[in-house]
C-alpha cells in the first residue's frame, strides 16, 4: 500500500559560550491583568465532541439518524486502515448514509496494487436502500442516490485532506450486493467526483451496461439499450 517516509531533521550547530552578563537589580513587577473570560463553547462544536465520543475505530453510530457503518478492508496497510478508521470522517460518513439506510452497511475501502487504484464502495442488500434508484421510462434515475453519493466523497476528500492526498484518487462506489449477482454504481464527473453525478456505466457481474451516449460530465439518468434494460432493472430492483 502507500507508503510515506520523513527525513531526519539536521542536528543543531553549538554556538561559541558568551561571557555571562553582568546582574542588573531587576526592575518591579507589574501588576497582573485580569484574566479575561474563558469563551463559551460553541453548541454544534458540543454536539461534534459528543458524536465523536461514541464512534470506536472500525464502525460508526452517532445517533438515531445515523446509519451503522462497519468498515472492511482489502489489501490495505496498516496505516491507512488508520487514516479510515478516524472517528471524525468515519462518524460523518454514518451521518451522512443516516437516512438512507436500514440496518447496518458496510464501507469497504480497496487497494489494487497491480494497477495502482483504490475503492471506497459502500455495499448494501438493494431491499435496505432506502435512497433508491427509480425507473422511468426504461431509464434508471439515479437522482434519489445523491445523498450517498455526496457521503462517500466528503468521506474520501476528509481522509485525502488530513490523511493523505493521494486517497483523492479513489473510486467511490455502491455496490447493490444480491445473491448470485451484484450491480456496482461509480460516481462520475469532474475530478474528484462530489457524488451529485455518477458514471455512464454500471458494471453488472462481468458485464458492463452503459448509457449509448456516454457524458464525461457524469449522469444523473441511465438509459442503457433496449436489450439490456430487463437486466440493469433487475440488479437494482428492491
Amino acid at each position: 500500500m502507500l507508503a510515506a517516509c520523513a527525513a531526519d531533521e539536521p542536528a543543531s550547530r553549538l554556538a561559541p559560550a558568551e561571557p555571562a552578563p553582568r546582574e542588573v537589580p531587576a526592575a518591579p513587577a507589574a501588576p497582573e491583568a485580569p484574566a479575561a473570560p474563558e469563551a463559551p463553547v460553541a453548541p454544534e462544536a458540543a454536539v461534534e465532541e459528543a458524536a465523536r465520543a461514541v464512534v470506536s475505530a472500525g464502525s460508526a453510530e452517532v445517533s438515531p439518524t445515523s446509519a451503522v457503518v462497519d468498515l472492511a478492508f482489502t489489501g490495505v496497510g496498516p496505516l491507512h486502515e488508520n487514516f479510515f478508521s478516524q472517528q471524525g470522517p468515519l462518524s460523518a460518513l454514518a451521518e451522512g448514509l443516516g437516512g438512507c439506510i436500514d440496518g447496518a452497511a458496510t464501507v469497504r475501502v480497496t487497494w489494487e496494487d497491480a494497477i495502482r487504484l483504490g475503492h471506497i464502495t459502500l455495499e448494501v442488500e438493494p431491499g435496505r436502500l432506502r435512497c433508491a434508484p427509480v425507473e422511468r421510462d426504461e431509464a434508471l434515475d439515479l437522482t434519489a442516490l445523491e445523498p450517498v453519493g455526496r457521503a462517500l466523497a466528503a468521506y474520501r476528500d476528509a481522509v485525502a485532506g488530513a490523511y493523505d492526498y493521494r486517497v483523492a484518487s479513489f473510486r467511490a462506489e455502491l455496490r447493490l450486493v444480491r445473491p448470485g449477482e451484484d450491480c456496482l454504481l461509480r460516481l462520475g464527473g469532474d475530478f474528484p467526483p462530489d457524488g451529485t453525478r455518477w458514471h455512464a456505466c454500471a458494471e453488472i457481474g462481468e458485464r458492463s451496461i452503459c448509457a449509448p451516449d456516454p457524458d464525461d460530465r457524469g449522469i444523473t439518468s441511465l438509459r442503457p439499450a433496449a436489450s439490456h434494460w430487463p437486466i440493469l432493472r433487475g440488479c437494482v430492483a428492491r
